[in-house]
C-alpha cells in the first residue's frame, strides 16, 4: 500500500513538472518577439536573423549520444550592454549542462555560479565599469546528451525586461532566437 502511495506520488511529481516546463516554454512563446530555431549550415554558422540586439542560440547536431557538446549563446546587433541575466531551460531527462564557459577575454567583468540541478539554468553577468558593444559570443554551454535522447531537443532562453542593460541602466531589448541539440 505505502509502495504503491509513493510510486504514485512520484508519478504526480514527474507529471505536474512536465506541465510546469509546457507552461513555462508557453510563457517564453508570447515574451519573445522572435521564436525560431536557429539553423547552422556546414560551418556550424547561422543566418542573422534580425536587425535587432538579438541572443542567438546555436542549433548543433550530434552524430550519437556525447559528452561535452558545445552550445553557444551570441549577442549579435549589440548597441552595448554592462548586465545580463538569462534563463536558459532545457529537458533535464535528456542532457546535462556540465559547464559554462563566459567569454570573459571580451566581456570581462564579473559572473555568478550557476545551479545544475534545475532545467532553469540562470546565467548572470555584470560588467559595472562599461557597456560591452562587441557581437561575440556571450557564453558557451557544454552538454552531455542522455543515452535515450534522440531528435530534436530545444535549448531556450528567456529573460525579464529589466535583466538586460546599460551601465546607464537603462534597459535594453534583445529579440532571441532559441537553438536546440539534434541527435541523429
Amino acid at each position: 500500500m505505502i509502495n504503491n502511495l509513493l510510486i504514485s506520488t512520484k508519478r504526480l511529481i514527474v507529471i505536474l513538472s512536465l506541465t510546469l516546463i509546457g507552461l513555462m516554454l508557453s510563457l517564453e512563446m508570447m515574451a519573445c518577439s522572435i521564436f525560431k530555431d536557429n539553423s547552422v549550415d556546414e560551418n556550424n554558422s547561422y543566418e542573422q536573423p534580425t536587425s535587432n540586439p538579438c541572443f542567438v542560440v546555436d542549433t548543433v547536431e550530434t552524430e550519437s549520444v556525447q559528452s561535452d557538446v558545445m552550445v553557444r549563446i551570441t549577442l549579435k546587433n549589440n548597441p552595448g550592454i554592462s548586465s545580463i541575466a538569462l534563463n536558459v531551460i532545457f529537458d533535464t531527462s535528456l542532457l546535462t549542462l556540465t559547464d559554462i564557459e563566459y567569454n570573459s577575454d571580451v566581456i570581462g567583468g564579473q559572473t555568478v555560479p550557476y545551479n545544475s540541478a534545475t532545467s532553469s539554468v540562470k546565467l548572470i553577468w555584470v560588467n559595472w565599469k562599461m557597456n560591452v558593444d562587441e557581437d561575440c559570443v556571450f557564453a558557451t554551454l557544454f552538454f552531455s546528451v542522455s543515452d535515450i535522447a534522440s531528435g530534436h531537443i530545444p535549448i531556450t532562453i528567456i529573460y525579464d525586461a529589466d535583466d538586460v542593460y546599460d551601465v546607464k541602466e537603462n534597459n535594453i531589448h534583445f529579440d532571441i532566437v532559441n537553438g536546440a541539440i539534434i541527435v541523429n
